[in-house]
């Protein structure tokens, strides 16, 4: 009887094991490709479950290796047929898995289709019984799956013909991922409920394209008079489909004549759209000519200006700034919604986190809106979680607002201490935190008991007397320039006013001969 092969793929790189999968047409050659693993162990563990017929092993792995792996395969499932992929100096190790009844091993550097298929009808050679199964629908579902991906970069189109032979053709689909989190169980349960559904319309041909487990995508092959049934038949599917699972959003792409137009269809019309459900509610099947237009020059968000906001305490300033933008992006349908769910948890984290350095209790706001404001399925929803979550931070920085306050006078203080030397004003100063000059003004008369001036002179005078006395061979002049006084008379009268001498005096006073 005719079967697939099953094969079980084990290599710690994930890039080496997406790669073979994506190296041949597994199905169009007789095999399927029944799981992977990371190491041998996790590899052991699903052999019961998976029943592979061939696995194609690393030799060299974390937890455990090929060797001691096909030591333990050829004891315990000695059926099996192992194939070993090794670099150029793991010949040990692969001499010791020949040993153990490993088939063949193939170099990682050299590993290609050709050399790949071979050491696998080698193994098929030693199954009793195995004859491969060869169905060129599951053929046409690869081959369309490879193009779209970037593995194939032509289709035969005289071999699609006989399959498509409708002039007008279309994508239908949904993000399962993005909708489920890799749910595998329900995404199968969606296709496969989906593909008998389609499977009993007559009139159309169609295709499953499944993209690395991410996105559920049919080819639709149909007579172009037939648009609006093919519109009434989808529907009627997805509705049933909603019934079980009511986060079905499917998107049906316009259609195209020739099916090389396939992969730009998928890439300039499904792609951008496919998450468009988001602004969409209420809509389970969805035309792109009726998607929201994003317009091309989007308003990029000041994340510079916002995060400026932060670092001088200005919540209420930095709420706004962020709070505007979301819903101009939102209102207009200017933001895709991964791209608005990435920024506003870029800026919240960022909010959250200066929050917290100022000692803040606001952790629980991550637990309690941050992930849910990600996981929102539609723009109201995640607005009302928005709002809600500024709502319960206004609150937060009303109750403390003197304790912001506190810290940015602190903040100011240093920067005073630390520019003192530099020509500096209240005005200037005040800008710079964007903070308010007559609460600055004030907040030095009552807790200096002077006023801005007359504490930037004292820090400066203080600074002078210091020089003055231990840098005796400096001119006065220079030292009044250094910490901040370009004009030699102001700063010997400053300096008397604060100390009762003039420079040169306190100069002979203080400085031991």
């Amino acid at each position: 009887m005719c079967s697939y092969c099953k094969i079980l793929i084990v290599d710690d790189e994930l890039i080496m094991r997406k790669g073979i999968r994506h190296i041949i047409d597994w199905e169009q050659e007789g095999f399927e490709i029944v799981g992977e693993a990371s190491n041998g162990k996790e590899a052991l563990s699903q052999i019961e479950t998976l029943k592979p017929d061939i696995i194609i092993a690393d030799v060299v792995m974390p937890v455990l290796n090929g060797v001691d792996f096909s030591k333990i395969l050829n004891e315990k499932y000695p059926n099996i047929q192992l194939i070993i992929l090794s670099s150029y100096n793991d010949f040990n190790f692969v001499r010791s898995t020949l040993l153990n009844q490993a088939v063949d091993y193939i170099l990682k550097p050299t590993l290609n289709q050709e050399e790949l298929l071979k050491a696998l009808k080698k193994a098929v050679l030693r199954i009793p019984g195995m004859v491969l199964k060869q169905d060129h629908s599951v053929h046409i579902s690869t081959t369309l799956n490879r193009y779209l991906l970037g593995f194939e970069n032509t289709l035969d189109l005289e071999n699609l013909k006989q399959f498509f032979p409708h002039d007008s053709n279309l994508l239908f689909g949904m993000n399962t991922k993005e909708i489920y989190k890799n749910d595998n169980k329900i995404c199968q349960d969606i296709s496969q409920k989906l593909y008998l559904m389609l499977q009993g319309y007559t009139g159309y041909r169609f295709s499953p394209i499944q993209i690395n487990d991410d996105i559920l995508l049919f080819l639709i092959n149909f007579p172009s008079n037939h648009d609006l049934s093919l519109y009434h038949d989808l529907s009627n599917a997805v509705s049933t489909l909603v019934k079980d699972y009511d986060r079905c959003f499917f998107l049906i792409t316009p259609a195209f004549s020739s099916l090389l137009e396939i992969k730009h269809n998928y890439e300039s019309e499904f792609l951008p759209h496919m998450n468009d459900y988001f602004y969409l509610r209420g809509n389970h099947v969805i035309q792109v000519k009726k998607c929201p237009t994003h317009k091309e020059e989007i308003p990029t968000f000041d994340m510079h200006h916002y995060q400026a906001y932060l670092h001088s305490f200005q919540f209420s300033d930095a709420i706004i700034t962020l709070k505007q933008y979301i819903y101009l992006v939102v209102n207009e349908y200017q933001l895709e919604q991964m791209k608005l769910k990435v920024l506003t948890d870029n800026a919240i984290y960022s909010l959250i986190s200066t929050l917290e350095d100022c000692k803040f209790d606001v952790y629980h706001l991550k637990l309690e809106y941050v992930s849910n404001l990600y996981n929102s399925l539609f723009a109201d929803d995640f607005l009302a979680l928005f709002e809600e979550m500024l709502e319960h931070i206004n609150v937060i920085l009303s109750t403390h607002q003197k304790n912001i306050n506190d810290q940015i006078i602190h903040k100011i203080i240093l920067y005073i201490n630390n520019n003192y030397t530099k020509s500096l004003d209240l005005s200037e100063v005040a800008s710079r935190f964007n903070f308010s000059y007559h609460y600055l003004s004030s907040y030095f008369s009552a807790h200096y008991k002077e006023g801005f001036n007359d504490y930037l002179n004292r820090l400066r005078i203080e600074k002078a007397k210091e020089l003055l006395i231990s840098n005796q061979d400096t001119p006065i002049a220079e030292i009044g320039s250094t910490v901040g006084y370009s004009d030699h008379s102001y700063f010997c009268k400053v300096f008397k006013k604060f100390t009762n001498y003039t420079p040169s005096k306190f100069k002979k006073v203080f400085t031991k001969e």
